[in-house]
């Protein structure tokens, strides 16, 4: 089972135990098959004291997307949609042309 956990400022892709001899270029074929994308590949790197993958959270989607097209099965260890530490409220009142807007 391969894991995505956000670590610092990376995207941390971790293999399976049983993949962790293969070389990057093997790995990122095993996992992604050819549905990422070139330049996000390319992004990727292989940490060598903990030999797990890495590369920056812009690229969350679409490496969640290749993993799924792949169907190599995969765990996220974060919370995707976090709750924003504050409230949010609307401090203006429309302007009469725009609630006319809105009402039509």
């Amino acid at each position: 089972m391969i894991t995505l956990d956000l670590r610092g400022r990376y995207l941390i892709i971790i293999p399976s135990e049983e993949s962790l001899h293969l070389s990057t270029s093997e790995l990122l074929h095993i996992l992604f098959g050819s549905h990422l994308p070139s330049t996000i590949r390319a992004s990727i790197g292989r940490d060598k004291r903990h030999h797990f993958l890495r590369t920056q959270p812009i690229h969350f989607t679409s490496v969640r997307s290749a993993l799924r097209k792949q169907q190599t099965p995969f765990t996220v260890s974060f919370d995707e949609h976090p709750a924003l530490p504050f409230g949010i409220a609307l401090g203006i009142e429309p302007r009469p042309y725009q609630n006319e807007a809105l009402t039509r």
